[in-house]
C-alpha cells in the first residue's frame, strides 16, 4: 500500500506498508475550544502487521494547513516511486502491548474477559424490545466502545504475548 501527501503542490510525503497493515493520510480541523479559528493539520501513519507478535506504528512528516491550502492524496501502486522512510517507527512492545508470562493467569483472565463480552451482547439482545430507538442507539454504542477497550487493552495484549491462545476464528484478523 502506498500514498502520497502533497500540499499546495509541494511534495510532504510518500509513505508505503508493505504486506499486511493499514497506511491513512487525515486531514484535521479541530477547534474543540470553539474558538473559530481551528487548528488545522495533515498526518500520515500506518501498522504493519506482517508479524503477529509485534505491530509496527510508523508515522511521516505532518504539516499545519491554513485556510485555502489544498492537499492532495493520491493512491500509488506498490511498484512505483520510492516511498520516504517514516520520521519514526514504534513497536507494539514498546508500548508494553503485551502482558501476562503465565500462561494459567492469561486463561483466567481471558476466560472473563470474553464471558463479559458475551454478556454484554447478550444484554443488549434483551433489551432491544425495550428501549426507544435511542436510548439502544446509545446503548449499541456505550457497550461496543467497552468491548473494544476490552479487547485493545485486555485480551490483545495476552494474544500477542500468547498467540497459542488466539482462537482459531481470529488467527486471520489484521492486526
Amino acid at each position: 500500500m502506498k500514498i502520497q501527501i502533497a500540499i499546495n503542490g509541494t511534495k510532504l510525503a510518500t509513505a508505503q506498508i508493505s504486506g499486511k497493515g493499514h497506511l491513512g493520510a487525515h486531514v484535521n480541523l479541530d477547534d474543540k475550544k470553539g474558538t473559530g479559528t481551528p487548528k488545522m493539520d495533515v498526518i500520515t501513519s500506518g501498522w504493519d502487521t506482517n508479524d503477529f507478535k509485534v505491530t509496527k506504528y510508523a508515522d511521516w512528516p505532518s504539516k499545519d494547513l491554513s485556510v485555502g491550502d489544498e492537499v492532495l492524496i493520491r493512491i500509488l501502486p506498490d511498484d512505483s516511486t520510492t516511498a520516504d522512510a517514516p520520521k519514526q517507527w514504534t513497536l507494539s512492545n514498546d508500548e508494553n502491548r503485551t502482558m501476562i508470562e503465565s500462561a494459567e493467569i492469561a486463561d483466567r483472565i481471558l476466560k472473563v474477559a470474553y464471558r463479559h463480552n458475551c454478556e454484554l451482547n447478550q444484554l443488549l439482545f434483551d433489551l432491544k424490545d425495550g428501549l426507544t430507538d435511542a436510548d439502544l442507539k446509545k446503548l449499541k454504542r456505550a457497550v461496543g466502545l467497552l468491548l473494544m477497550q476490552n479487547f485493545d487493552e485486555l485480551i490483545d495484549p495476552i494474544l500477542r504475548k500468547h498467540p497459542d491462545k488466539v482462537p482459531e476464528d481470529m488467527k486471520d484478523m489484521p492486526r
